[in-house]
């Protein structure tokens, strides 16, 4: 019998793009310590994600800025 596949988290294929020993580290060997920088990005990622959060003026891009970004890649 087959196994199943599973699916590869996203951050899974970032981090084997910047360095597959850190991907292997990360999500096969579960080692992970968070460092001043990690730590701000999560608070903020939680801060985004709550409901009622709103965008400062000045600190967004507008659509066709956006739009422009997504068409290079």
């Amino acid at each position: 019998m087959e196994e199943e596949a599973r699916p590869i988290p996203l951050s899974a294929l970032q981090h084997t793009l910047f360095c597959p020993r850190q991907c292997a580290l990360i999500h096969v060997e579960q080692q992970w310590a968070e460092n001043r920088y990690t730590a701000e990005g999560r608070l903020l990622h939680e801060r985004a994600d709550q409901l009622g959060a709103s965008a400062s003026p000045g600190r967004t891009l507008p659509w066709s800025c956006l739009w422009q970004v997504k068409s290079w890649a």
